[in-house]
């Protein structure tokens, strides 16, 4: 073997360990759930520049056995790590009898409250119950203040406000005791 097919040889090794080492750092990425954008690429790149290396030392006659085997194994383990960034693996064992519990919806539950008639606003859970508990409601099928609300809220120390948006002209109820 020639001094130039050592060096080529030693080359193509070296590619190939490079190649293996990305594999499992990329595994391990996989598994931590980062973005496997820049390994594809990487493999993709190794798994094309390996034909080109291949048709040039066949054109200039430099391409033996031993130096050929060694190219298409790093052209087959290229193509391995890039198949391998593909797919759905996560660290996490996944089952079908515990699903992974969801985020809960960040937000407040409200209702449209009424006045002689009228929709008022939204008022929340909380607010109604307020306004229950000072007997500031009328007792039917929708949510309606009673007649002179503000005088009878005054009296029972409970300050109920209306918060306007400018922008969509939308009404929130706001219900709050007044302490000392």
């Amino acid at each position: 073997m020639r001094g130039f097919d050592t060096l080529l040889l030693a080359l193509f090794l070296v590619f190939e360990a490079g190649a293996l080492l990305l594999i499992a750092a990329m595994l391990e990425r996989k598994k931590s759930g980062c973005s496997l954008d820049r390994d594809r690429l990487l493999f993709f790149f190794f798994f094309c520049l390996m034909p080109v290396c291949m048709g040039a030392l066949k054109t200039f006659g430099r391409l033996g056995m031993l130096v050929g085997g060694c190219l298409g194994g790093v052209m087959l383990t290229s193509a391995l790590g890039f198949v391998l960034s593909f797919g759905r693996w996560s660290g996490k064992q996944e089952t079908l009898s515990q699903p992974e519990p969801q985020p809960e919806k960040a937000g407040v539950k409200v209702y449209q409250i009424y006045y002689q008639g009228e929709v008022l606003g939204l008022i929340t859970r909380e607010g109604i119950d307020r306004l229950l508990a000072n007997q500031l409601l009328k007792r039917q099928r929708t949510v309606e203040l009673v007649d002179e609300y503000r005088a009878r809220a005054q009296e029972k120390g409970v300050e109920v406000r209306l918060l306007k948006n400018p922008a969509s002209g939308q009404v929130l109820v706001k219900v709050e005791s007044r302490t000392p």
